[in-house]
């Protein structure tokens, strides 16, 4: 076990490193002004940057109500402060990680490396600049964790039961974390763990009529969309992609060392219940959610869509199991190297720390990551060019979720912003409708052709379009004659 001298000397050490981190954050957060995904990550933002207006973008099931809840704050300064919440989040996962690796912990002697082990995976890296929900989800998830780790049951209960409002997959992970304290026989933390469930409940039943709108509003149960689906493997190669080699390896260990932990277990003792709930706690949930979008996307079900990203919501969770892999590793050094057995962790960090900036598929590709995406550009330059022109006549009919933003159009008021599936119907001369060929397309099922079934009916102000790796983007300026 480390000393209290040692223990405070890390402490600082990780510390400093968190602030140094902050500092490279604040860079890039006032510097670059991508937004990483221009669909979900955008409506995310665009929900609690309204919310205030809108009290019903709270009880939102799609947007998550707890993550609306919390970013609204500091979304009102703006995208800026979006990214500037997510970071924040991002720190204090970084904190909790190191936290949970260390006093008097297996391995506690490496509890530093955890922050790196997943801040510098590149997706996760990438998301910090995001409106995306995962970051919120890990942060809960490491900090009830942590809570149960330490003894504060009732706290890491009621912390768990926020899970299914930022992320549906909660609702899975509560069961894991619902056997364990049943095997515990901690009754009143159990029950804790479904109190954001009749919280929200409850507000519901006044709010929207509806005691148990939580499942009749579910929106990933209505078989409104295919999603697609894929292989079995699929995720599993994805993976790579979002963790990064180095860590992609160091958490196959950890787990191949978890599974060795828990076949070498004494039948009675501490020791045998702390592995136990550490296998439970920390690999277990990682396990679940990772196995649920395999089974997701293999099968069709669930509206996977067989995104990557989504498994940035378990990285930090992940990074402690990855701690275990590099653990594992650091056994079968002979303790007589003495000092020169940190060579090794040493050289496993540095490899994390260059992997993605180094050529490889997986790598980040600065600062192109951190710029907008072409669509978005052509939407922020849709809307710059309909100010100069005094052209943004409510409602402006648009799908795309970046242009309000750029416009500066509350996306929520039907008087200001409506979407392109009126235009079936017919709208009144004079309208402006903004179309590209993504969002409005898939979304509202305006094809190209369209503007061209009634000739003289639509005249086109302005277009502009772009093509990027072979991928083009185009969007258009439309009045209704």
């Amino acid at each position: 076990m480390p000393s209290d001298a040692s223990t405070t000397k890390t402490h600082t050490l990780v510390l400093a490193g968190l602030g140094l981190w902050a500092l490279i954050q604040t860079y890039l957060i006032l510097s670059f002004d991508g937004t990483y995904d221009a669909g979900d990550s955008v409506m995310h933002y665009l929900y609690a940057r309204h919310a205030f207006d809108h009290p019903d973008n709270l009880l939102d099931h799609w947007a998550k109500p707890v993550f609306t809840l919390l970013a609204a704050p500091l979304a009102q300064f703006g995208w800026v402060g979006m990214k500037a919440f997510q970071c924040i989040l991002a720190l204090a996962s970084a904190w909790m990680a190191y936290r949970l690796t260390g006093s008097g912990k297996r391995h506690a002697q490496l509890a530093w490396a955890a922050p790196v082990l997943f801040l510098l995976a590149p997706e996760y890296f990438l998301a910090q600049f995001s409106g995306l929900t995962e970051i919120l989800f890990g942060a809960i998830l490491l900090g009830g964790v942590l809570a149960l780790r330490n003894g504060r049951l009732l706290g890491g209960a009621l912390l768990l039961s926020l899970l299914p409002f930022v992320r549906t997959e909660g609702f899975f992970l509560l069961l894991v974390f619902g056997t364990w304290l049943l095997w515990r026989r901690a009754w009143l933390p159990f029950l804790l763990l479904g109190a954001s469930l009749v919280v929200y409940s409850v507000i519901g039943a006044f709010a929207l009529g509806d005691f148990f709108w939580v499942f009749s509003q579910n929106p990933y149960d209505r078989g409104l969309a295919n999603y697609g689906s894929g292989t079995w493997g699929h995720y599993f190669s994805q993976f790579i992609y979002v963790a990064g080699i180095p860590i992609y390896a160091l958490t196959a260990l950890g787990i191949l060392a978890g599974i060795l932990r828990l076949t070498s277990l004494p039948k009675v003792g501490g020791e045998s219940a702390s592995r136990f709930s550490h296998w439970v706690l920390v690999h277990l949930p990682f396990l679940v959610y990772f196995g649920l979008h395999v089974v997701f996307w293999a099968t069709g079900t669930g509206h996977s869509l067989g995104m990557s990203r989504v498994m940035i919501a378990v990285l930090p969770l992940g990074a402690l199991i990855a701690l275990d892999g590099l653990g594992l590793l650091w056994d079968l050094l002979p303790s007589r190297l003495g000092k020169l057995r940190w060579a090794l962790p040493v050289l496993v960090l540095a490899y994390v720390g260059v992997f993605p900036f180094t050529a490889n598929p997986a790598a980040l590709k600065l600062p192109k990551d951190l710029q907008l995406q072409a669509d978005q550009a052509l939407a922020r330059d849709a809307a710059q060019w309909m100010k100069s022109q005094d052209l943004l006549i409510k409602p402006v009919h648009v799908t795309h979720p970046s242009f309000a933003m750029y416009a500066g159009l509350d996306r929520f008021d039907s008087t200001a912003v409506k979407n392109l599936q009126p235009l079936a119907l017919g709208v009144p001369p004079g309208t402006i409708l903004v179309w590209d060929n993504w969002f409005s397309v898939q979304e509202d099922g305006v094809v190209e052709a369209f503007w061209e079934m009634e000739p003289g009916k639509y005249r086109l102000l302005w277009q502009a379009d772009s093509t990027v790796a072979g991928a083009r983007s185009e969007m258009r300026v439309y009045v209704r004659e």
